[in-house]
């Protein structure tokens, strides 16, 4: 079938329906969407808290949210939902680009939009999706040729990447590399065009910096220091790699001769920066194990790209074969180790797994016997694995949600200890008063006493610092009562949260 664009707009469109009805499903992101919903709060005022880890530029376009008096939280997911759609439309043109065949262009659009991984974390108000826009917009406009003021636009993306996540470094390195090695330039004209390049990053990315040097002393961030805390072991390297392969939804075959054949030293110069990039993302993941698999987001794309012709097995001698059919059986290991041993999360819940994993077994068996490319039933093991992800996730932190909303109409301060930003966001203005002590029980109804609380939400959502239990003191008991308690299920686990009156007399 030949691929129009009318195919790319109708499974765009199908995308776009399919976040819309999870976001209604889903009413509460992830803490650090809060923490850039509020980074932008401060930026609609022009300041910026210099305690916030996180870069500016995701929070700026946040911002708009408070200039044009909308719900802060509805245009953060208008604005993932604008740009996961962009980034598709990219990948189509990248792909064009490279692949030079609309046929493996869409293919590979088909796999991105629906990798379990791309489809989740575009979904919700994280800075991923910004970043994975400006990574393929900059490497679009590095391959192509003789556009106008190319190099200075492409520093100026490259800023903009890097000022919305710290690994924008490895983009500007990438293309700083791509465009010193490149084949068409020599001698003077290489020096003229560095420094274009160099002039466009620096006019983004400098001023934050001496902002941050002359107010802080420092243009360091306690981000760098997140690493040291994560324990470095076999069981993490394996989680890494078994996270890695089910990256597209889907127990992915590759056929190694075709690859290496495909990418000769001639293909591979061709799309060096890109190579560079995706192999630095892969390894400040494998350093960066809390953040797998969110991490993966902005590769997604691009090794769909790469990848989308050799999902299946061409011609070949009989060792090629076999040697192929090897790799896919270590990666399948990998897969097995990390669902039903290591117990990851997010490679599909439960028994659910198995449609997935019948349906790749499936495809290469098709592939062996019958020598045609069934691609599209991969593309619909990673539509099953996407939605299921989506699904299992859309209750994350529903009860804290539900009764956040609620003590929104109490009187009184409402103390909580919970981490998951939910309640912090929807008890400003003075009424919610957070608990990150560590007092006895003793000292925790002083506390109590001390900041005028009136009332107590607690929850077993997310809760791994302090926490304020007084009400579960017997000599206490009498001084709280109930007033609402909400429950939910994510999986196998059952979450509830609760609030508690504090009666002082």
């Amino acid at each position: 079938m030949e691929i129009k664009f009318k195919h790319l707009i109708i499974i765009i469109l199908f995308f776009i329906v399919v976040k819309v009805i999870f976001f209604y499903l889903t009413p509460a992101e992830w803490g650090d969407s809060y923490r850039f919903l509020k980074a932008g709060e401060y930026l609609s005022h022009f300041s910026y808290p210099l305690d916030e880890k996180r870069l500016p530029f995701f929070p700026l376009l946040l911002s708009l949210a408070f200039f044009l008096r909308m719900d802060a939280l509805l245009w953060g997911r208008l604005l993932v939902l604008a740009l996961s759609v962009l980034c598709l439309l990219l990948t189509y043109k990248l792909g064009k680009t490279i692949l030079r065949d609309s046929n493996s262009s869409f293919k590979a659009v088909l796999i991105t939009a629906f990798s379990p991984v791309f489809f989740y974390w575009t979904g919700k108000v994280y800075a991923e999706v910004l970043f994975t826009f400006l990574i393929l917009l900059s490497f679009f406009l590095f391959f192509v040729k003789d556009a106008k003021s190319k190099n200075f636009w492409l520093g100026v993306i490259c800023g903009l990447a890097f000022m919305t996540r710290f690994e924008g470094f490895f983009l500007f390195f990438a293309i700083l590399l791509g465009i010193f090695f490149g084949r068409e330039v020599k001698g003077v004209l290489v020096i003229k065009k560095l420094l274009s390049y160099l002039l466009g990053f620096s006019i983004i990315s400098v001023p934050y910096f001496l902002f941050r040097l002359f107010a802080l002393g420092t243009v360091s961030s306690s981000y760098f220091l997140e690493p040291s805390e994560f324990a470095f072991n076999v069981r993490f390297i394996l989680s890494f790699f078994a996270s890695l392969v089910f990256l597209f939804g889907f127990i992915p075959f590759l056929d190694l001769s075709s690859l290496r054949k495909k990418f000769d030293k001639k293909n591979l110069y061709a799309i060096f920066p890109i190579l560079i990039f995706a192999s630095l993302e892969l390894l400040i993941a494998f350093i960066w194990q809390a953040a797998i698999p969110r991490l993966f987001v902005p590769i997604v794309p691009l090794l769909a790209i790469i990848l989308v012709d050799h999902f299946t097995l061409h011609r070949g001698s009989f060792k090629s074969v076999i040697s192929s059919l090897i790799f896919y059986a270590g990666m399948f290991a990998f897969f097995v180790i990390g669902r039903f041993y290591l117990r990851l999360p997010f490679l599909v819940s439960g028994k659910l797994v198995l449609v997935p994993v019948i349906l790749s077994l499936a495809y290469v068996l098709f592939m062996l016997f019958r020598r045609k490319f069934y691609i599209y039933l991969l593309i619909f093991a990673g539509v099953f694995s996407s939605l299921s992800v989506a699904f299992f996730f859309k209750n994350v932190y529903r009860t804290i949600y539900q009764a956040s909303v609620f003590s929104q109409n109490l009187d009184g301060k409402i103390a909580y200890s919970d981490e998951t930003g939910v309640t912090g966001w929807y008890l400003q203005e003075g009424k919610g008063v957070f608990y990150d002590k560590d007092y006895s029980e003793d000292g925790e109804y002083e506390w109590l006493i001390e900041n005028g609380v009136s009332y107590i939400i607690d929850t077993n959502e997310h809760n791994e610092g302090s926490k304020l239990e007084v009400f579960k003191n017997a000599l206490y008991k009498d001084k709280f009562e109930i007033v609402n308690k909400f429950k939910s299920n994510i999986g196998i686990a059952d979450t509830k949260t609760s609030i508690y009156r504090f009666k002082k007399q």
